[in-house]
């Protein structure tokens, strides 16, 4: 268990209680005694995924007897994969998506 493990616990436990009192954020820390900028800090925090998203893994496809393309769709925009494409450059091309 990590030093911050009990702090998240009990963070946890406060946004569980200002919810079920059915107060206004501002109201239910002033009751309590906490700054709002510590709520929403502790919220952020305690929302956050727990670990970095994967990093994109190479995946090996069969060859095919056409030299058709392949189509990568990633969200809203389609990659077209051509015979001899340089593969440093789609994986920058992929971090980039990725980060948006």
């Amino acid at each position: 268990m990590s030093p911050s493990e009990p702090r998240l616990a009990t963070w946890r436990r406060l946004f569980a209680e200002q919810q079920a009192s059915g107060q206004p954020i501002t109201g239910w820390c002033e009751q309590q005694g906490l700054s709002l900028a510590s709520f929403y800090y502790w919220r952020k925090r305690v929302s956050a995924p727990a670990a970095a998203p994967a990093a994109p893994q190479w995946l090996a496809l069969p060859t095919a007897e056409s030299h058709d393309p392949l189509l990568l769709h990633v969200g809203r925009v389609t990659i077209e994969v051509a015979c001899g494409f340089d593969a440093r450059l789609l994986h920058e091309i992929l971090a980039v998506l990725e980060s948006r």
